[in-house]
């Protein structure tokens, strides 16, 4: 699978951009100001479907920018932390064609009621997944015009499957094809090594394509039987 070829290697990270400004980011956090490459490291072992725990640190590694963890008691929900403080939580399912993203104690617009099963989440954006195109579109939760209900913009972001077996993406905006992020996961077939590499252009929501990528991870772990396969290894041996 992997219908979209990958651009990386055509791609000038130094004049990338994802042309964000910090009101339009998911969790409000700034974009970057330049090129970052970041790495996704599982913080504890678990159960390949259900690795959604990562440290999410610069390359040098010495800076640590957010954390996910599961959601307690469920099988694929995860929630985005920043200095041990839930901004975001996703929700979804692999098999699924949408997953939901909330941000916590933060509405999208004003009137806008929260989560019924939580007053301190309001929806935020959602991804649609699809299966025939092997990719997945972000839309973003606005107030219509017209009323005050809700309803979805057009798609804000692009995530292309490049390579399914090997765990490998791409974003794009919609008005053309110049990459905003590029994700390969480094996950050997021993278990010995579970790394995902992202890299992001300035201008992006980084808190945004973290959880694409987890999302990512999930789905491919869950219906990959080489990931599958590396993840279940790697919580086996207890390998950090």
């Amino acid at each position: 699978m992997g219908a979209t070829s990958s651009k990386v290697y055509v791609t000038d990270w130094d004049k990338a951009d994802g042309h964000l400004h910090h009101d339009e980011t998911v969790d409000k956090s700034s974009p970057f100001r330049k090129h970052e490459t970041l790495h996704l490291s599982p913080s504890r072992k678990v159960h390949a479907s259900g690795q959604r725990d990562f440290q999410v640190i610069n390359e040098a590694g010495d800076t640590l920018y957010y954390t996910t963890k599961a959601v307690p008691n469920t099988a694929f929900w995860f929630d985005l932390l920043k200095n041990d403080e839930p901004m975001v939580q996703v929700r979804g399912h692999p098999w699924g064609k949408e997953w939901d993203i909330y941000a916590y104690h933060a509405p999208s617009y004003s009137g806008q009621e929260p989560d019924a099963a939580s007053a301190a989440l309001y929806l935020k954006a959602r991804v649609l997944l699809n299966w025939t195109k092997d990719n997945a579109k972000v839309q973003l939760c606005h107030k219509k015009k017209k009323d005050s209900k809700q309803e979805w913009s057009d798609p804000v972001l692009v995530y292309d499957d490049i390579n399914f077996l090997m765990g490998k993406g791409q974003t794009h905006l919609p008005s053309n094809t110049n990459l905003v992020s590029y994700s390969e996961n480094l996950t050997t077939a021993a278990g010995n090594k579970h790394l995902i590499r992202l890299e992001l252009a300035k201008g992006c929501d980084v808190a945004l394509h973290v959880i694409l990528t987890v999302i990512a991870n999930v789905v491919h772990s869950n219906t990959n039987p080489f990931i599958a396969h590396a993840n279940n290894s790697y919580s086996q041996d207890g390998m950090a």
